[in-house]
């Protein structure tokens, strides 16, 4: 995403700040928090998965499994997509295995579309695989890296994921393929390498969305739970960090009723650092703003440097 910095110190020192981000929009989004992933019994969720909504004039094939992902036995977990299987040793096997989860997505307009970025979030068992790779081609040529392997925690886990790159250009009536492949887990007795896109656990974004700069009218859900619900950037009108490194976003309140998020990140360039939304759950109000504190470097926020401000906006009929 293209991000334009404005820098703001404060006494104590601390240098952070807050990016004013062209708003991201969204060429194909799955939704994994979804009565279509009951979960259960040989049900690790359809192959293929049809995105929940996608921009207008592109088409997809839907979320797929590669031959060597394995979801005919065992209990697939509920709001989640996946498999199991997850168990060669070394990327290589795993491409060559056709170890990896895949999709693509062509291009049916006149115009080319940018790519920039790809958010969800990923589950693995204690025994699935302990590394992954995301990677594109266009038109079926080279595959190309997306960013470094990424190193997945040990045990039961979450890893939330949040990458984006220079634009790659998708040509009219193209089309990009994406795969992700993972490699490192374990067979043996029950314990058998799984692995999923998320959309059961709290604090999970619950969707696998592929952004673009351009206008596609399609603003990102971070949280599908309300198919009403939007995400939005909220322009962040003052921040300032105290001597003891409490730091004071002050925001324009928008109309309606919104729940706002801080996002923050504590490198624009290290692949391992994704952002985080932190919930405002009580803003302070005065004189016509809103703000929040909090503490940086407190651990649910060390090294935070780079803040971004969205929210969110419920129906106000949840039965609807």
């Amino acid at each position: 995403m293209t991000v334009q910095q404005r820098k703001m110190t404060a006494a104590a020192g601390f240098a952070i700040f807050v990016l004013a981000q062209t708003s991201a929009q969204v060429v194909a989004q799955w939704n994994f928090n979804s009565p279509l992933l009951p979960g259960g019994p040989q049900n690790y969720g359809p192959d293929p998965y049809l995105p929940a909504t996608i921009a207008p004039g592109f088409s997809t094939g839907g979320l797929r499994r590669g031959n060597g992902v394995s979801a005919n036995q065992y209990s697939g977990m509920k709001n989640a997509w996946g498999g199991y299987r997850f168990t060669n040793a070394t990327e290589s096997a795993a491409v060559s295995s056709e170890s990896y989860f895949y999709f693509s997505l062509t291009n049916g307009t006149a115009s080319p579309l940018p790519v920039t970025g790809i958010q969800t979030t990923l589950y693995k068992s204690s025994s699935g695989p302990t590394s992954a790779q995301w990677q594109y081609c266009l038109d079926g040529g080279t595959w190309q890296d997306i960013g470094g392997i990424i190193s997945l925690p040990s045990g039961n886990s979450l890893y939330p994921y949040d990458r984006s790159w220079p634009a790659v250009n998708v040509s009219a009536s193209s089309f990009i393929l994406f795969r992700l492949m993972a490699w490192g887990g374990t067979a043996t007795g029950q314990a058998r390498g799984t692995f999923y896109f998320d959309g059961s656990h709290h604090g999970s974004m619950r969707t696998l969305t592929v952004l673009t700069t351009a206008d596609t009218g399609i603003l990102p859900h971070p949280d599908m739970d309300d198919p009403h619900s939007s995400l939005v950037n909220v322009p962040v009108t003052a921040i300032t960090v105290s001597p003891d490194n409490v730091a004071t976003l002050e925001w324009e309140p928008l109309n309606g009723a919104f729940t706002y998020f801080i996002y923050g990140k504590c490198s624009l360039t290290d692949e391992e650092a994704f952002w985080t939304g932190i919930s405002v759950e009580t803003p302070n109000v005065s004189n016509g703003k809103m703000s929040a504190d909090f503490t940086l470097g407190d651990g649910s926020h060390t090294d935070y440097r780079f803040f971004t401000m969205r929210a969110l906006e419920k129906s106000p009929d949840p039965a609807h």
